[in-house]
């Protein structure tokens, strides 16, 4: 059900191209698959060892956009962060358009 969500083509059959679609069923697919969730656990637990909320988070972006994070979402980041904990910004990170898209 994932999978179909994105559109990926049928692997049993031969395609040319996949088609192309951006619904709100694939947004919240992103957001709620037990993938993304799985995966957001296992980022959080990597990026544990790396110290403080702040270290963290700068771990996480720059192993998800190989950038350091700029203030701006430094200071938005950390707050949630601390109310939400580090598995949920992993998944946020993960859901963002930066990590899905390449421009």
């Amino acid at each position: 059900p994932f999978m179909d969500a994105l559109d990926c083509a049928d692997a049993s059959q031969l395609t040319a191209a996949r088609n192309v679609s951006v619904t709100p069923l694939q947004a919240l697919a992103l957001l709620n698959d037990t993938f993304v969730l799985r995966h957001s656990e296992v980022l959080a637990e990597r990026l544990k060892n790396s110290g403080d909320a702040k270290a963290q988070i700068i771990e996480l972006y720059r192993l998800a956009f190989c950038r350091a994070p700029t203030d701006r979402e430094l200071s938005e980041i950390i707050p949630y962060a601390e109310k939400y904990g580090l598995i949920n910004v992993c998944r946020l990170i993960l859901n963002s358009s930066e990590f899905l898209f390449v421009d």
